[in-house]
This record gives C-alpha cells, structure tokens and sequence, in this order.
C-alpha cells in the first residue's frame, strides 16, 4: 500500500482545504446578517438577502467543489488510459463538442434549448465522442490514435464554433460567457444534477480498477490474463466522458483544473490507480473552490465578476509548466517494457525478488493445474489472479 501519508500531498490538501474554508467563512460574513443557526432554514421563512446566499452563494461552492472534482477524476482516469501526462477531456473533444453543440442549437435550432443546456451539451459531447472512437476503432482504440483523432476533431470543431459565432455574434453572446466556465448558480438543482452523475461515475470506476490495474502492465500481459482490453478501455472513455461532459453542460469549460491536479497528484507520489482517482477529485475539488472564492471576494470589494474558467486558464497553464519543467526523466505511467528498461535500477525491498518469486510460483502452479484438468477457465483465473497482484504491487514500487 502507498504511503501516502510519508508524501507532501496531505501537507497541500490540508493548505487548500484552510484557506477554502477561511474564503468561504468570510464571504458568509460579509453576505449572511442573520444568526448562522438559520442558514438552512426555510427559504419562505427567509428575507430577500438571505435567500440569495442560499440559492446562490451556497450551490455555487458546492458546485465548484463537485466540478473541480470530477474534472480531475475525468482526466486522471484519460491519463491512465492514454498514458500520456498531457491527456484531458480535451483529447477526446468533449469540451468541444458540448460549446459546438451548444452554439448551432442557439443559433439554428432554439427549441432544441427548451430540453436544457445541459441535455444539449451532454449530446454534442457524446456525438463528439462517438467520432473519435469510430475514427480510431480501426487501431483497436490504441492510446496514440485515440489521442490524434481526438485531437483532430477537436481543432475541427473549434474551427466550425469559433466561424459560427463571428457571424452570429449578437446570438451567441450568451455562449461565449458559458464557454469562458461560470459558476454562478440560482439553485440547488444543476448542483444536485451534477452530483448523482458523479456517484453514477464512481460506481462504474469502482468496477473498472482491477482489470485497469492488469492493464497497467501492456495490453498483451492483460489479454493473456483474460481482461477484454477493448472493451474495458471503451467503457472507461465513456465515463470519464460522462464526467467531462456533465461539468461541461452545467458550467461550461474549466481550463487546466483537472490538469493541474492530476499532475500535481502523480508528482507527489501517489501510485495506485484509486489513490490517485481519490486524491485528484480532493485536489480538484479544492482548487476550483479556491479560485471561485477568490472571485467572489474580489467582486465584492472591486465589482469586478470574472469567470472562474478564465482565470483557472490563466493561473494554470503557467502552473502546468512549471510541473512539466519538474517532472522526472522516467515515465509517470509504466508498463512492462518501461519495467524493464529501468531494471538496473533499485527496487524497494518490501517487494524484490521475493514477491516476483511469488507470483511465478503462483502462475506455474495455475497453469499446472489447467494442464493437468483441462480446464481453459482455471488457466485465465489463475493468470489473471497472478498478473493482478503484481500489476498492484508495482504500481505501489518506486523505481530509483
């Protein structure tokens, strides 16, 4: 198990969960005149002011904290997927195809808005989605072609976006606000939407870890083990679409958030896949929250409203690289062959050569017995039983 708590990354975590809560303290103080008992007391029971604290102030710290959240488990679970640091929901043009969606149903096909925002976006996200994996199904879903196709049509429908509104300016006023990812909330209704989207999300992830976790080895290592590669890693695309797309139709893009966290996760030394899920959605969680906090405040006291995705753009992408500049020579996200190329290297003794020995012992012993009955079923659970633990036991192992 990692040792998470040897790490800097509580240390971080506890900094951003204080200084949240400081923010979010003083902008209840300096909007909240009633006894703080009555806060959540009934809204007709409530002057003017204070309703808007509830059905304002209140679902949009809710709503960054869940937002920033499941774009950092989103990305962090593309990375996995992709292995590629760099991986977010921009690499399969969700994000894209939400705002495109978005613009040609205000532009072309208003009544189409009736069904929500929401519903609008998370079906131009899923279209876009659709695409790229049509486009690199004929790669098996490999992680590089996913990467290019998505890509690809992500530049493209940006392109056809940003043309659509230069002529229809006046229409999609509105869009570029939502594109710029506002927070601003006038109920707890999208706040509790997004929330049952992420306990679908998480409930699917939690079935998806051990076979993620084989696959972690090289996909040939996980379909001997007997782990349907192609669909797992369809499946999981899926999610983390599903919970880009959700943020993205109620809030519209969160820039580098789930980027920064994801990589400040894995530079901080968090090794298993679950480990680093949990602690990207606290780390996204939190910095979202911060930065909305921080507008909120500076509203108040300058009038000048900012949209959080703007600014989580702009602090960010310095951030991003500064961590890229940081990050060490040897890949965050390592296979067999990675394994083995660094085999010069030490590893840390609570595995050595003796849980290696294990685990061929382990799998003679299976195939032993598939031999001897006949038995094909017996040989892929014994391989998979032993693939899975040491897919776990390395990715808990840091190569020095």
């Amino acid at each position: 198990m990692v040792k998470i708590f040897r790490r800097p990354l509580p240390i971080l975590a506890a900094a951003l969960a204080i200084s949240c809560a400081l923010t979010a303290f003083w902008i209840l103080k300096l909007e909240w005149t009633l006894p703080w008992l009555r806060l959540f007391d009934r809204p007709d029971s409530l002057p003017l002011d204070a309703l808007m604290v509830q059905n304002n102030t209140l679902p949009r710290m809710a709503m960054a904290l869940l937002a920033g959240g499941s774009t950092a488990m989103a990305t962090m679970l593309m990375q996995q997927l992709m292995r590629n640091p760099l991986a977010s929901d921009s690499t399969l043009a969700v994000s894209s195809g939400a705002q495109a969606a978005l613009v040609a149903a205000t532009v072309f096909a208003p009544s189409f808005l009736a069904y929500g925002t929401s519903a609008v976006a998370f079906a131009g996200a899923a279209a876009a989605l659709g695409v790229v994996l049509r486009l690199s199904a004929r790669r098996a879903l490999q992680p590089l072609s996913v990467v290019l196709a998505g890509l690809v049509v992500s530049l493209y429908l940006g392109s056809l976006t940003g043309i659509v509104m230069l002529f229809f300016s006046e229409e999609t006023r509105g869009v570029m606000q939502w594109g710029s990812g506002s927070l601003v909330q006038d109920s707890w209704r999208d706040t509790l939407g997004l929330l049952w989207r992420i306990a679908v999300a998480a409930i699917l992830t939690a079935f998806l870890i051990k076979p993620l976790n084989i696959m972690s080895l090289g996909d040939t290592q996980a379909e001997s083990a007997g782990i349907p590669v192609k669909k797992i890693r369809l499946l999981s695309l899926a999610v983390a679409a599903f919970l880009s797309a959700g943020v993205v139709g109620f809030v519209g893009m969160m820039g580098f958030v789930g980027l920064a966290a994801a990589t400040l996760v894995r530079q901080m030394g968090v090794r298993t896949l679950s480990m680093r899920l949990i602690c990207s959605f606290i780390v996204g969680a939190l910095l979202l929250m911060l930065t909305d906090n921080g507008l909120m405040l500076l509203k108040h006291y300058r009038g000048t409203d900012l949209p959080a995705g703007a600014v989580t753009a702009l602090v960010g992408a310095p951030l991003l690289l500064w961590l890229t500049a940081k990050a060490p020579p040897r890949p965050s996200f390592q296979t067999t062959s990675d394994i083995l190329r660094y085999r010069k290297g030490r590893l840390k003794p609570r595995i050595g050569l003796i849980l290696l020995c294990r685990q061929s012992v382990l799998f003679g012993e299976g195939t032993q017995r598939a031999l001897q009955h006949g038995n094909r079923a017996v040989n892929q659970t014994a391989t998979a039983a032993s693939w899975q633990q040491l897919a776990q036991a390395l990715q808990g192992t840091e190569v020095v």
